[in-house]
């Protein structure tokens, strides 16, 4: 099991601009699940609204891990994802995230590379969504994540940068805002069930 630790930021879009010139963005699509309807079986099966549906690699992947995979199934926040990224698809276990050094997000996480064809069928089970355009920046040693986002968020932009250690120093690019790292209405899952057009509070 690995852990994430993550800050995430507000940035001014002026100042973002003369960053990205040059730079493709990746067009990802992520999904989640609900994570009862997930880990409801010790088969090899997934259950969604009392169908059954064979996923042998999720099986594989999910029995390597079996006892910390069942402390995150006791955890009612624990967050399933699929994530298309251009022709990439990812599987992501997300335990709950606690505060560490009074700014920083740190949470379990599991993240496996799957099938495409696998990432697009799972993706249909999925309850809510969010598509954006990522960009990535490499300043000072680190890679920040630069995220536009579309459909019901058009409008939002937010960079992220995870790190190795909760001490570990870095500087603060120019077009950083307001640190959201603790606000959960940021994170991804809460963002994807907003039904109305982005507009900040």
């Amino acid at each position: 099991m690995s852990k994430e630790i993550e800050y995430k930021f507000l940035v001014s879009e002026e100042k973002l601009k003369p960053h990205l010139q040059g730079l493709q963005p990746f067009y990802i699509i992520q999904g989640f699940l609900e994570n009862d309807g997930f880990f409801q079986s010790n088969s090899r099966v997934f259950i969604k609204e009392n169908k059954l549906y064979v996923y042998d690699f999720v099986w594989d992947i999910l029995q390597d891990e079996a006892i910390e995979i069942q402390a995150l199934k006791k955890d009612p926040h624990t967050v399933v994802r699929i994530r298309l990224k251009d022709d990439e698809a990812f599987l992501t276990i997300k335990g709950s995230g606690k505060i560490n050094k009074g700014t920083t997000l740190e949470r379990p996480e599991f993240e496996y590379a799957i099938p495409l064809k696998d990432g697009q069928s799972l993706l249909t089970f999925c309850s809510s969504f969010i598509e954006k355009e990522r960009f990535e920046i490499f300043l000072d040693e680190k890679i920040w994540e630069i995220d536009f986002f579309k459909k019901n968020l058009d409008g939002l932009i937010l960079a992220e940068l995870e790190v190795s250690d909760a001490d570990e120093q870095f500087i603060k690019p120019d077009f950083i805002l307001e640190d959201v790292s603790n606000d959960h209405s940021y994170t991804n899952q809460q963002l994807s069930t907003r039904n109305k057009k982005w507009k900040k509070n």
